[in-house]
Formats: C-alpha cells, structure tokens, sequence
C-alpha cells in the first residue's frame, strides 16, 4: 500500500466516524507530517472542526480532546495503523506499524517508487517561516539584516529538501517605535501628512526617508525627557505617546494616516535593502490589519 493510499483511507475512516458519532458530513480533512518522529507519522487536527461544528449544529460545547478520544478507535482498528495517541488540546496522532507497510511497499514497489511516493506525502504540506520584523519606524542596521540572513538560509535549506515554503515578515505598524516617530514627526517637526509627503520626495538618494526618520527617532528621546525632573522623562510627553498609540490602534483618523504612511514608506525601503541580498517575503502580515479585523 502506498503511503498516499493510507493517508486518504485514514481520511475516509475519519469521515464515517464522524458520520456515526456525531451525524457531520466533513468534505476536507486536514493531515499534518508531526515535527518529531515520536509524536507519530500523521497528525489530524479533526477534532477542533468537529468541535466547532457540534457547537453550530447542536449548542453543545465539547471539548477537543474529549472528541479525539471518541475517536481514536476507529483508527486504531485500522490493520496499518499501531496505535493512535491524542495530544495536546486534541490532536489524533497516528503511529504506523511500519514492519507490515514496509513490507507490503517493498513488494510492490522499487527504491524510487518509494522515495518517490514519501516526497509527494511531505511536499502535501506547507511550512511557513517568519523572519526579519523590523519595526518600520527607521533603516534596517546590521543587526536586522543578520536576522534576515538567517531566516532566509533557513528558507532555503526548507526549500532544498523539497518543501513547499511561505515565507511571511511580521510588520508591527502600530507598536511604540512608530508612535514614537509620529511624535516627532508632529511636535518636533510639526509637519502635516502632506508636507511629509513632500519632504519625501524631496530627499535625495542617499539620504532616504528611512535614514530621516532614523535620525527624528533618537531625537524623541530627549524630547520625552526635556521639562522632565532629575534626567527623567516628562509625565506629560509620555501621555502624548499614549494618545498616538490609541489613535493609531483605532484607526480611521489622521493621526492613523499619518502612522500608516510613516510605516509603509520605511517597510518600502527596508524591503529596498532585502531585495539588494536577494531575500523576498510571500506575505507581509500588518499588525494595524489583524486589530482592525479582530482577530485578536
């Protein structure tokens, strides 16, 4: 039997077990290859979708794991399958027994037939690796790009081994640091969105708007502690700090449109510097995007 037979029998064992106890009719299964070996061959996260749909159907709340573990003896009744284990919150892991597979593979099947066959099954999935998350409030130094070499090395030895990879760079546009600039964007230098956009495109090349706003950063500083007693900061700048960073988190006002135009313009040039190493992203996931949609 080969290995992509079994899986999709597991599949269709999991579908009439859930048919039987629970009378849901699932049309996608979900399988995952487990990081480590003794956590099993298959994992199946079925149960929080079973969980989720008896609540919809029913109102009944159940847990998870509970579910697996109504569950977990419809597969272990499987002659492939050893035995099956459910794990953390409620994950069916599933541990083959390997001596009968190997032997009805090796008599039906050659060396790259096989090594074939077990690609296809690890290709089936989808890693996804987060790197480099600069805060977009100034130039990416050294230290980031170090971070982006690595995460991108990482990437590519994934991808060497056949994987297939999303490649995703975290963008927190509405932390500290992009506040920070905003307030001295508008009380140090007290510029409206539209002159900073003119000021944008007025910097010469080799003095970007990211290498600006590096330099406006470690002025706020002293801003904050300037009125402030015995070298600390003043309690009243700080407030301002706070003020921006609720507007920036609600969204929809100027001081937002200001943030986000700060922010986008310096992930564009730090993304300028990845580029130049050959380092690329699938997917730029927004902080101010995942608030506003609430997934949090």
């Amino acid at each position: 039997m080969k290995l992509l037979e079994l899986q999709d029998q597991l599949k269709a064992r999991l579908r009439e077990a859930a048919r039987e106890l629970f009378d849901i009719e699932l049309e996608q299964i979900a399988a995952e290859v487990p990081p480590r070996i003794e956590l099993g061959d298959l994992a199946f996260p079925i149960a929080f979708e079973l969980a989720k749909q008896i609540k919809q159907k029913t109102g009944e709340k159940r847990a998870p794991r509970s579910i697996a573990e109504a569950i977990k003896t419809s597969l272990e009744a499987m002659d492939a399958v050893t035995r099956v284990e459910v794990a953390g919150a409620g994950y069916l892991n599933v541990f083959f027994d390997r001596t009968n597979l190997l032997k009805g593979i090796s008599a039906t099947a050659t060396t790259d037939e096989i090594v074939s066959d077990k690609l296809e099954l690890v290709e089936r999935r989808k890693l996804m690796v987060e790197h480099t998350s600069i805060n977009p409030n100034k130039a990416a130094h050294i230290g980031h790009v170090r971070n982006s070499v690595i995460g991108d090395t990482f990437v590519r030895i994934l991808q060497a081994a056949g994987n297939r990879v999303e490649v995703q760079n975290y963008i927190d546009n509405t932390g500290v640091q992009v506040a920070d600039v905003v307030i001295g964007f508008m009380y140090i230098e007290k510029m409206t969105l539209d002159e900073i956009k003119a000021l944008d495109e007025s910097l010469p090349a080799e003095r970007s708007f990211d290498y600006y706003c590096w330099d406006l950063y470690t002025r706020v500083g002293q801003f904050y502690r300037e009125g402030g007693a015995n070298g600390e900061p003043n309690p009243e700048r700080l407030t301002l700090r706070n003020d921006v960073l609720h507007a920036i988190e609600a969204g929809n006002n100027p001081t937002a449109a200001l943030a986000d135009y700060v922010a986008t313009r310096n992930v564009e040039q730090i993304l300028d510097t990845t580029e130049r190493l050959g380092i690329r992203y699938d997917l730029l996931a927004r902080e101010s995007e995942i608030l506003h949609l609430h997934f949090w």
